[in-house]
């Protein structure tokens, strides 16, 4: 369990830095719709790290 956990952990973590490059494109060209929508999928891709974070964190506690 804990290392499908890592590994949608580095799935979201690569769509994160996928959604950043993406809005450095969107700032330099004032896309600011579109920087909006990049954030938001940010925002909820690094909830869900947070949470996968927090459960391999409670795992090895235990």
């Amino acid at each position: 369990m804990s290392e499908t956990v890592r590994q949608e952990m580095c799935t979201r973590l690569g769509v994160i830095i996928s959604a950043a490059q993406i809005m450095q494109s969107d700032i330099a060209a004032n896309n600011l719709a579109h920087i909006r929508k990049q954030m938001e999928e940010i925002e909820q891709y690094a909830a869900l790290v947070r949470i996968d974070f927090n459960y391999l964190t409670n795992r090895t506690k235990t």
